[in-house]
């Protein structure tokens, strides 16, 4: 109702602005249309310009600003929205200049050399350690520019039952960010505990985030591609982690988690699945979440099928149990291997 209220002030405003925008304007016409004097008539007062050209000005800068205000709403206002727009029209932009010849140059393979973003930006390094080692504005940016898009997490909290989970029982979210959806579940769940694991920029960023929130979450610096220090969590959750990821470094991830877990303890993946179609069938999103995917990562978006795969080339033991979907775009999987009967349990379920 507020925001109602402020929009219809703003547009009275604005009428009124340009009704007087206009009259200035008039004003200044018929200024400009009289017949200029001769140089021997030239009255040194008549140089100035006239005060309602001077008011014109100003109803049209403030027309402006009315109307920008307008425009944007509480979308465009908003910070998180903000770095996400400009980490779109920025960097996906700049690394999508760069991938047909980065395709070119690794031999059509994805991957295979750098991505289309290293060869966008000039760098050796690959994105995440670009953005936190490099260029840390930029990644902070990232960092608050996925917040929107990935910081719904009612799919998450729909996706497994936390609170079946014992008191005190230990949630590792394994490349969390800045920590924003184990601090919701964390809020829902507060008996239980929550470790967030990423690397130096986001958890700082994360730290300094919710350090008053009395949240029970701690924070650790960690690169997913080395062992996993935590030893025998009840949960191991990655969200939307191993699509940013090619088969090889996916597949390494999962290795060194599986390496760290006991017979309680279980993987929760959160990730998409793309339908396995091709041509007019298949899903505008899905394909331009791919291309994002290889352009940023040389990563991509994955079938069932390829999930599959992953998951056996990270541990032959692993299979998957059960799926449950809701709807084509989005999956999570739930995987509780007992590692040392070389077996494994997996559920996916999935939504948007």
């Amino acid at each position: 109702m507020a925001s109602s209220i402020s929009k219809t002030q703003d547009l009275k405003e604005l009428r009124q602005i340009l009704h007087q925008s206009v009259d200035d304007l008039l004003l200044e016409l018929e200024n400009d249309a009289r017949k200029p004097p001769s140089l021997d008539e030239l009255n040194t007062d008549t140089l100035l310009a006239p005060p309602v050209a001077e008011s014109a000005r100003q109803s049209i800068v403030r027309a402006c600003e009315k109307l920008t205000a307008l425009a944007q709403g509480p979308m465009g206002l908003n910070q998180y929205n903000r770095d996400l727009i400009e980490f779109s029209s920025d960097d996906i932009f700049r690394a999508g200049s760069a991938l047909s010849s980065t395709m070119k140059e690794n031999d059509f393979k994805v991957d295979n050399g750098k991505s289309a973003f290293s060869r966008a930006f000039q760098t050796d390094l690959e994105s995440f350690d670009y953005y936190y080692k490099q260029d840390p504005d930029r990644g902070r940016r990232f960092s608050l520019g996925m917040t929107p898009f990935t910081g719904s997490y009612a799919s998450s909290l729909a996706l497994y039952r936390f609170q079946d989970l014992q008191p005190g029982a230990l949630i590792v979210d394994v490349g969390g960010g800045s920590g924003h959806v184990s601090s919701e579940i964390a809020k829902a769940n507060p008996k239980l505990k929550f470790i967030v694991q990423d690397l130096e920029g986001p958890i700082l960023l994360g730290r300094s985030t919710y350090k008053d929130s009395g949240l029970p979450i701690e924070w650790q610096i960690h690169n997913a591609f080395h062992p996993q220090p935590v030893m025998g969590a009840d949960v191991y959750f990655m969200r939307r982690v191993l699509h940013d990821h090619s088969d090889a470094i996916g597949a390494n991830i999962l290795k060194m988690i599986c390496e760290a877990m006991d017979q309680k303890s279980r993987i929760l993946i959160e990730d998409m699945i793309a339908p396995d179609l091709h041509g007019e069938d298949s899903e505008w999103f899905i394909n331009h979440a791919d291309i994002v995917m290889m352009m940023m990562h040389n990563a991509k978006e994955r079938t069932l099928g390829q999930w599959e795969s992953l998951i056996k080339a990270a541990d032959e033991r692993l299979s998957i149990a059960k799926l449950t979907k809701r709807s084509s775009s989005i999956i999570s999987l739930d995987v509780s291997p007992r590692i040392r009967d070389h077996a494994a349990d997996w559920m996916l379920n999935s939504d948007h």
